[in-house]
């Protein structure tokens, strides 16, 4: 029989865990050591017949990181045979400009293929990851611009923007400046400290930006949140990729 170093506290819960990463298993009136424990003796060498708890969970949690990155590679690969037998989608024309500012192109009008790329995306919301970042700017700018409340908005010049991708100012009531800086990520590929802290800076140099916005289709870094809590929510907004296809799906289906 394998003994463990433990005491008898901490073997409460110990059968469902032993279970749960498949260290035994039930056979009839009886229990089977799996295999699990002789890829662990293999890994450690253990020739004692005393079985390390902390040593067996490290393996466990070794075990389970070996087969979701397993996953991950599945599914990354299933994305790149998809993309490979998607038709590349023209937008070439997702907006119309009415001019220029000092700031970038001032929004007149979303195009037809916008529409299009949101009916897009709220059928196959993966089809999100598959746009090329400069055009999900411009998206962007389109949904700021298809909210109807904003009476100016600029998709601001590919180089030089100081962190601000889109501005939108409404003057109907007060004078109302949002600057958004937009990250069109791939799943897993978190937004760092450093970007937010980007457009934090441009909250501090421009009095007029009454709130920034981190608009992304992926997720936020651990602690980002904790670290700029004390300008959120009404200065400071971290758009995660839930709310970003939430709001995007919701404008499509305001203009339908």
């Amino acid at each position: 029989m394998v003994k463990l170093g433990i005491g008898h506290e901490e073997l409460r819960g110990l059968d469902f865990w032993f279970f749960k990463m498949g260290i035994w298993k039930p056979m009839g009136d009886r229990y089977e050591v799996t295999d699990f424990v002789e890829k662990f003796d293999r890994r450690y060498r253990v020739t004692t017949e005393y079985l390390d708890f902390r040593l067996l969970h490290q393996f466990a949690n070794e075990q389970q990181m070996r087969e979701h990155l397993r996953r991950a590679t599945m599914v990354l690969a299933a994305q790149q045979r998809k993309k490979a037998a998607l038709p590349s989608v023209s937008i070439a024309t997702l907006l119309e400009f009415a001019g220029s500012t000092p700031d970038g192109r001032l929004v007149r009008a979303v195009a037809a293929p916008w529409f299009e790329i949101l009916k897009l995306i709220k059928q196959d919301p993966q089809s999100i990851y598959q746009i090329d970042p400069f055009k999900f700017e411009e998206i962007i700018a389109g949904a700021w611009h298809a909210t109807g409340v904003f009476d100016e908005v600029i998709l601001t010049h590919r180089s030089g923007d100081l962190g601000r991708d889109v501005i939108a100012t409404s003057r109907t009531l007060g004078s109302v400046r949002i600057v958004d800086q937009v990250k069109a990520y791939a799943p897993g590929r978190l937004v760092p400290a450093n970007d937010v802290r980007a457009l934090a800076g441009v909250l501090l140099r421009d009095q007029n930006v009454s709130k920034g916005i981190v608009t992304t289709t992926s997720d936020f870094a651990p602690k980002v949140r904790d670290e700029f809590s004390d300008l959120m929510p009404y200065r400071l907004e971290l758009r995660g990729g839930d709310d970003t296809l939430n709001w995007l799906v919701q404008l499509g289906e305001g203009s339908e």
